[in-house]
């Protein structure tokens, strides 16, 4: 599974090269951690990316704390993220000399509940700041496995599939309900909900669906 972000990274912006020099033409990338987790999970393939993207490219977001709720953390921690990174990506490109179209989009890289906090940021905030969003492991749809937690997040999580607006909003806003699909990413296999059925690549807005889980 360690190489599992790299290729799906790969599917977004292009393998990089250990010979590769900083390449200004890139799309910058915001790696977002998940529940109980820091920035420090992504060191080892940011230092491998660093050979083809320019070191300001690249950012991995700290939640503090990580329980903070999805819409919360969309809002004040990945928003000027989010910002900062484009600024720093644009004046690094321009020390380096490139003449041509600086940033404008970013790609996200997210894991666990930290997919959930970025889809929001990507699907309600700022939609037109995002190329490509992919999420590692994402709970798009909740878990049972966090209805042990007392915390707010892990609330707002469990059940999986909730579709009471009234108490598990974020999870309708995000995926509707039973018969108003708002926008279907599957959680994908395992206990919560045996026999999701595959979806197909969306070719016309570039959406490939890979839905992996492995059980312990």
């Amino acid at each position: 599974m360690a190489t599992l972000p790299l290729l799906l990274l790969g599917l977004a912006s292009g393998s990089a090269c250990s010979w590769e020099s900083p390449d200004y033409s890139r799309t910058p990338v915001l790696f977002v951690h998940g529940l109980g987790q820091s920035s420090v999970v992504w060191r080892a393939m940011i230092a491998h990316l660093e050979s083809g993207y320019p070191r300001d490219y690249l950012y991995g977001v700290d939640i503090v704390p990580s329980t903070m709720t999805n819409a919360r953390a969309a809002a004040t921690v990945l928003a000027p993220a989010a910002d900062s990174l484009l600024a720093r990506a644009r004046a690094a490109a321009q020390r380096g000399g490139y003449r041509g179209e600086l940033p404008r989009r970013i790609d996200i890289v997210s894991h666990s509940m930290g997919a959930v906090s970025s889809r929001w940021y990507a699907a309600k905030l700022r939609p037109d700041l995002v190329r490509t969003w992919i999420g590692l492991a994402g709970a798009n749809h909740g878990t049972q496995s966090l209805c042990s937690w007392n915390d707010e997040t892990s609330r707002e999580l469990c059940p999986a599939f909730a579709t009471n607006a009234n108490t598990h909003a974020l999870q309708v806003a995000l995926n509707g309900t039973d018969g108003a699909w708002v926008d279907e990413t599957p959680f994908g296999l395992g206990p919560d909900r045996p026999g999701v059925p595959h979806i197909p690549a969306d070719g016309a807005r570039s959406i490939l669906y890979l839905t992996i889980r492995i059980e312990p």
